[in-house]
């Protein structure tokens, strides 16, 4: 309300300078001698700026106007002298409004650090209770809460309401992740082996391309004849022997020996790359739920992180106070023997 009430009062206060300055320019207007005609030209100059600036302060006077249709909606006034009522009325109740405000937020403050308190009271509890199920386990009375949550959901989608060994729990993750694994290696070997077999096709090509050459000539016996005479026929026949001896090598690396292994290889990565949707619906069926099993456990090593810190801290506080009373026993032998 104070805000709202700031809000009008700023408009209020511009309308009114906007209004002086109407006042002003008609003034200017309403004092130009007209009767001397060395100033004809200086005193039109004179209206015409005084009207520019009337037509601007009267947009300016409409806007806050306007502004202001949401302040008299809010604070329930028409005109000025109302709003004036109104303000008056704020000022004086203020102080009484401002002190119930404190004490509603004091009020409030205090509820939710009870709430707070009980929630916190009731996680912990949670907690207990979920851990008492695992009696085993010392670690998970060191669990956080939505792991408790967590574990809670595990009983009863696996379990039937009973508490599922947190051995079988972890094992399963661990299952599951090594399959999860051996699936997408069967995905990225069938990947590897498409990419080799399309290099070794092209290396395949270019090798064919060349072996033909180098046939044409030896199964020619006029060609083979005219390399003894004719430089660039011989010149043609060492680039394709030599070409083809490059390209046989990278088929050989890429593990192709000719067109038949080719083809036979191809149809055997055709065998292998129609199981890759089985790979993939098995990788889907394998993470179904893992992301709870795997959540759980990963609470589990942090309750266990966490007891190991608290037991530490307990070590520390025991060889705090041994040490304060061996410091004691030593104060009180020396006075006594003084």
């Amino acid at each position: 309300k104070d805000e709202t009430i700031r809000g009008a009062s700023d408009h209020f206060r511009w309308i009114h300078s906007f209004e002086k300055q109407v006042q002003e320019a008609e003034r200017r207007i309403e004092n130009i001698n007209w009767l001397n005609p060395l100033k004809l030209k200086e005193n039109r100059l004179t209206k015409d700026r005084a009207e520019q600036e009337i037509s601007k302060a009267k947009t300016e006077i409409k806007f806050h106007d306007e502004k202001l249709n949401y302040h008299r909606e809010k604070l329930g006034f028409s005109n000025e002298k109302e709003f004036n009522q109104v303000k008056t009325q704020h000022e004086a109740e203020r102080p009484g409004l401002l002190e119930k405000n404190r004490n509603t937020r004091r009020y409030i403050r205090s509820e939710r650090d009870v709430l707070q308190k009980a929630e916190i009271a009731h996680k912990n509890a949670f907690v207990r209770q979920v851990a008492s199920l695992y009696p085993e386990r010392p670690e998970m009375r060191h669990m956080s809460f939505k792991t408790a949550l967590n574990i809670v959901d595990v009983n009863s989608k696996y379990g039937k309401g009973k508490a599922v060994p947190i051995e079988s729990i972890e094992k399963t993750v661990n299952n599951r992740k090594s399959e999860i694994q051996r699936l997408q290696g069967e995905i990225s070997r069938v990947d590897q082996t498409k990419g080799r077999l399309q290099r070794a096709e092209r290396y395949l090509k270019d090798f064919e391309k060349h072996q033909a050459i180098v046939e044409k000539y030896e199964n020619n016996p006029f060609l083979k004849g005219k390399m003894l005479v004719s430089k660039s026929a011989k010149r043609e026949y060492d680039s394709a022997v030599t070409a083809r001896d490059s390209y046989k090598n990278y088929m050989q690396k890429e593990g192709i020996t000719g067109r038949a292994d080719f083809e036979k290889q191809v149809e055997s990565f055709g065998k292998m790359e129609a199981k890759v949707p089985e790979y993939q619906g098995q990788i889907q069926s394998q993470e179904k739920g893992l992301g709870l099993l795997d959540a759980v456990m990963k609470g589990i090593e942090q309750a266990g992180r966490e007891m190991t810190r608290e037991q530490q801290r307990k070590q520390q506080q025991q060889q705090s106070r041994g040490k304060g009373k061996g410091k004691s026993n030593q104060q009180t032998w020396e006075i006594g023997g003084r």
